[in-house]
């Protein structure tokens, strides 16, 4: 069963992977990209998927759009040809919503192959998109590996 669990989720994603990655806000973070400053608001992704699993819609309006820097999260999948990764809270494996963390600058796509399932992460990005299947997208500005 949790094998079969398991496969349904990597082909969902696999359908869905023009999708989802997200966050939540308090405080901010900044970073500088090419030409002007991002300021990036702090958002943990277990905040940022218990608020999806309560009202999608609410959470679409509160996140779509933004920058965040998504905090607490471990890598769930790593796409074989670099596209994109996801991230889940820790222990929630088998959720089928996640956020897929998509790879436009060609930089951050060697730093996915340093990724390694289960390990944590942080991750700075756009929110592009809200669903309730899937759940976040973002466009990946920064990857880092916290110290543990």
């Amino acid at each position: 069963m949790k094998k079969l669990l398991v496969a349904m989720t990597l082909a969902l994603v696999a359908i869905f992977a023009v999708a989802g990655c997200g966050g939540s806000s308090s405080s901010k973070s900044s970073t500088s990209s090419s030409s002007k400053e991002v300021t990036y608001a702090d958002a943990d992704i277990g905040v940022l998927m218990s608020e999806l699993k309560d009202n999608a819609a609410a959470a679409s309006k509160s996140y779509k759009g933004k920058d965040v820097k998504v905090m607490n999260g471990v890598v769930s999948n790593i796409d074989a040809d670099g596209k994109y990764f996801n991230i889940k809270p820790a222990g929630n494996e088998y959720e089928l919503q996640s956020m897929q963390c998509f790879l436009k600058d060609e930089k951050l796509k060697d730093e996915v192959v340093k990724l390694k399932k289960g390990a944590p992460v942080v991750v700075y990005g756009h929110i592009d998109d809200v669903g309730e299947i899937v759940g976040y997208s973002l466009n990946t500005k920064k990857i880092e590996l916290p110290q543990q």
